[in-house]
């Protein structure tokens, strides 16, 4: 019931954090909260920038917490492209996150939430400071032209953007107001940042140099807030008792505009993530009428000053002389005002537009506007010129803006500048020709046929034909994006490549092939005994609900369960599945799952942590109905660290008495090597401090690097067994490894003398799985072989007695290996095992992976209880499950009440990964 050695590909990830927490000093009146009222919104965002609300609210009372699955993620092996909006009922904290999801386009996650106070003492007062704001953006598509020419606009970027307003105001009068956005994009070996101060407020939020870049690589590109950034808001105009609103828009979007291997991650998180209290309340009461509608904004006043300019409030200039727009990107033009030269006083200017052959009211909206800039502020201001899109073929066009009215300070230059306008109709289409073909055989539904990376459904046998049509001189490449299921089927292309000349494409055909049927699986199980679930990257690790029945799977970042039949249970999370984002970072991962004996189900894995402490264990629990149990950990997940390296939970078991073991391994207090790792918390997700003083043991088995995959508790004594990896150079000398703790942590010294014991099978083995029989004998799956080097590993299986020696009643010396029989050619291929689990008569099973042809099929052989191979299973004691002819593999094993065996794992259907499942008669 774990997943090791798994390579996890994270594409995108970033993080960002501002606060919102009220506390009041000793000396301060206490502010007795009021529920804030939180509107949220998820949308996506169509290439032409137009948003589509996705899901949107009202919350008032209690914890806000809301998800939202936009599909799968852009890199290739990376997670589900999810949201999420939180604010807790007291408005203490909040956050908005979302990513990238695949495809040309993207997506947004935004909270509004409004508070109200009222001025209780004269000297009352309200702050509020910006802590931390993070973005990264990647694009593994390799370079393109230069994007710094006038060819710009045609160059595609993937994009992370972060967006803050804080006001504050009473029915007739503004007391406070600021926004800004932060900006990353670009594409590979052209990243660029950009921070601003949005329209005519007089208070900057932040600019370009408060943000420095962390990693500046050609694939990808981070920047961070470099400094916490604090602000004030004057309630010297309140009178006592008056009631004043306090809004704050915080929002997170991310577009991507490259597609394939790029994407980006774009977070707003509270500051209890960001060490510290960030909004401070003096002298303020909360009350409960939050919802004030704000006073009409006013014209921004010039500046004043009694002498004229003066040389050091500097001068007031556009940052460039030419700015590009697209007329399909909405809202796209944006126009800086910057502040160079000095910074004394107040400074203002007006921004007209003065000419050029676009038409305000047909090709852009009017524009009259001001920017002003207080004492000590040079924070650039942007001015937007709304575009409107129009479907005539008009070409470029351009605006010709100028600064004029300067107030207190002078105009540098450039003073002047031409925005031009790139329209997005072609002037004359250009001939093009279908390309279309014939499907035969088709049974199953699903079929995804790809052309050039376009995909097309075909959901019946007869003709078909791709939507995109292609000029003369392109290629066209049909491959077969999606196999069918429901039946599972393989489906072939014939003349599926070629250049289009001067007519349309016609001879393409595409034959479908249903594999026959398997006499070992369970036809009761989806009608063939295979179930396959597209857009969850892989199954994982499988646990059977011990009432129901019921199979949960988790997978990458998934976490899905089913019903007895195999039907995905529409009772459970959002239509069966919920998505387990551990966290934010590049290596979130569900490895494990266990159910307890109330139902609530525990997932294990990977989160990605900060420079100080790598990765680390995460722990999630959900309810029996797939929402997140706050009540565990914080807010649901529980993160531990154990010496400030790379951390890594891979198995999950529970105790009797409620609690929760997790087995992996952490890096060495030295950092020199690896060791087996485990951690145990109580039923509230707390690290268990009977358990070796501080809930944590480590343990060094052979030096190097020690890997621990899986854990078993001994059902009696309670004992727990960890199995994984070891080697004493971290080459490819590695064994398989057992160690056995008592309860309280210590190593069990009636255990091969020190608690730790190694299985050699003469060559490089892995061990994965473990499993305690009813004697308290312990059964070791994994692989065993020559290495990788040769292309040759097999199934291998250990049984240790109960002081660790290897039981000679198992094939003679405790050691079995297992090749199975080769589909094609003479040479032997590898055999890879995963898990094991034990049948009530004492038989075992383990699943994992077996290399047989081409590709590569879910395996599973069964042993007797003396290491021999079941004749009576598949053939001769194994059996091996293809799903869609590519590459599929086992992962985990569990049994039903009735004795019937599920594996699961993946399977690649087409050039999708998807969760994999079978069920065995016993």
């Amino acid at each position: 019931m774990q997943r090791g050695g798994v390579t996890v590909l994270a594409a995108i990830a970033g993080l960002a954090a501002i606060a919102a927490v009220l506390s009041a000093p000793a000396s301060a009146t206490p502010v007795i909260p009021f529920p804030p009222v939180r509107q949220w919104q998820f949308a996506d965002i169509l290439p032409d920038g137009t948003e589509v609300v996705a899901d949107q609210g009202t919350d008032v009372a209690g914890d806000l917490l809301r998800r939202h699955d936009f599909g799968p993620a852009t890199i290739p092996e990376g997670p589900r492209a999810t949201a999420d909006i939180f604010s807790r009922g007291d408005g203490s904290e909040y956050w908005t996150e979302t990513e990238t999801a695949e495809g040309i386009g993207g997506n947004k996650a935004q909270l509004i939430q409004y508070q109200a106070f009222a001025k209780g003492e004269p000297g009352a007062s309200l702050q509020f400071g910006l802590k931390k704001a993070f973005m990264r953006a990647i694009d593994h598509n390799g370079p393109g032209p230069d994007c710094d020419g006038p060819e710009t606009v045609n160059c595609f970027t993937v994009d992370a953007m972060l967006h803050l307003e804080v006001s504050a105001y009473t029915s007739d009068q503004h007391l406070f107001q600021t926004a800004g956005t932060a900006f990353v994009t670009g594409r590979t070996g052209q990243w660029d940042i950009v921070a601003w101060t949005e329209g005519p407020v007089t208070t900057p939020l932040w600019q370009t140099s408060d943000f420095t870049p962390t990693v500046d690589q050609e694939e990808e590109f981070e920047v961070d807030l470099n400094a916490n950034l604090p602000y004030t808001i004057d309630l010297s105009g309140l009178n006592l008792g008056e009631g004043f609103t306090l809004r704050t828009i915080a929002s997170a979007s991310v577009m991507n505009h490259r597609g394939l291997e790029s994407g980006a991650l774009a977070t707003l998180v509270d500051p209890l993530h960001a060490d510290g209290v960030n909004i401070r309340a003096r002298g303020l009461t909360s009350i409960a009428d939050p919802l004030l509608v704000s006073p009409p904004e006013e014209p921004t006043a010039p500046a004043v000053c009694e002498s004229g300019p003066d040389p050091a409030a500097g001068q007031l200039q556009f940052s460039e002389s030419t700015y590009r727009a697209e007329e399909s990107g909405a809202d796209s033009a944006r126009v800086l005002v910057t502040r160079v030269g000095g910074s004394v006083g107040a400074a203002s200017a007006s921004v007209l537009v003065t000419g050029g052959t676009a038409q305000a009211g047909d090709d852009l909206m009017p524009l009259d506007t001001a920017v002003t800039f207080a004492d000590g502020d040079s924070a650039p201001r942007l001015v937007r010129l709304p575009i409107l899109q129009d479907e005539a073929a008009e070409g470029e066009e351009t605006v010709e803006l100028t600064l004029a009215d300067p107030a207190c300070a002078t105009l540098g230059g450039p003073s002047a500048a031409t925005l031009i306008i790139t329209d997005d109709e072609p002037a004359v289409p250009d001939p093009d020709y279908a390309v279309t073909g014939t499907v035969t055989g088709l049974q199953g539904g699903g079929l995804v046929l790809r052309n050039n990376l376009i995909d097309e459904t075909t959901p019946t046998d007869g003709s078909f034909a791709f939507t995109e049509r292609l000029l003369p001189g392109q290629g066209y490449d049909v491959t077969v994006a999606a196999h069918p299921t429901d039946p599972d089927q393989v489906c072939t292309v014939s003349d599926g490549s070629g250049v289009v000349a001067d007519t349309d494409i016609t001879d393409i055909t595409v034959q479908c092939v249903t594999p026959p049927a398997n006499s070992a699986l369970d036809e009761s199980f989806d009608g063939d005994g295979k179930v396959t679930t597209s857009g969850r990257r892989g199954g994982y690790a499988v646990a059977v609900q011990p009432v129901d029945q019921k199979i949960v799977v988790a997978g990458e970042f998934s976490l899905t369960r089913y019903d007895t039949t195999g039907q995905l249970d529409q009772g459970f999370g959002d239509g069966g599945s919920v998505t387990t984002a551990l966290s934010s970072g590049f290596l979130d991962d569900a490895a494990d799952v266990a159910i307890q004996p109330d139902g609530k189900i525990v997932v294990v894995g990977i989160v990605d942590g900060d420079a100080s402490t790598g990765e680390n264990f995460g722990v999630q629990r959900y309810d029996s109905g797939g929402d997140l149990d706050l009540g565990f950990g914080d807010l649901g997940t529980a993160i531990t660290d154990f010496n400030g390296g790379i951390d890594r939970a891979y198995a999950v078991a529970i105790d009797a008495d409620g609690s929760i073991v997790v087995a992996g391994h952490a890096a060495d207090a030295a950092g020199t090597g690896t060791d087996f790792a485990v951690a145990r918390y109580d039923s509230a997700g707390l690290l268990d401090e009977d358990f070796d003083t501080d809930g944590r043991v480590t343990t060094d088995i052979a030096g190097a690097a020690d890997f621990g995959f899986g854990v078993a508790l001994q059902p009696v004594d309670h004992d727990i067994v960890v199995v994984g990896r070891v080697s004493d150079d971290g080459a490819d000398g590695e064994n398989f490894g057992v160690v056995r703790y008592l309860p309280n942590g210590a190593l069990d010294s009636n255990f091969s003398a020190d608690g730790r014991a190694i299985a050699d099978f003469g060559g490089g083995s892995m061990a994965y799985g473990v499993a305690i029989q009813q004697d308290s004998k312990i059964v070791v799956a994994g692989h065993a072989g020559n290495g990788f080097s040769t292309g040759r590993n097999d199934f291998a299986v250990a049984r240790f007695d109960t002081d660790g020696e290897l039981d000679p009643a198992f094939d003679g010396d405790g050691l079995v290996t297992t090749d199975f029989a080769d589909v094609v050619g003479p040479d032997s291929h590898d055999e890879f095992g995963k898990d094991v689990a034990l049948l009530a008569d004492g038989r075992l099973v383990v699943v994992g992976t077996a290399q047989l042809d081409i590709g590569a099929d879910m395996a599973v052989a069964r042993y007797d209880g003396n290491g021999g191979l079941d004749p009576s299973f598949g053939n001769g004691g194994t059996l091996t499950t293809d799903f869609h002819g590519g590459f599929d593999s086992g992962q985990d094993v569990a049994l039903q009440s009735d004795g019937k065996i599920v594996a699961t794992g993946t399977a690649v259907n087409g050039s999708a990964l998807e969760s994999a499942m079978i069920r065995m008669t016993e």
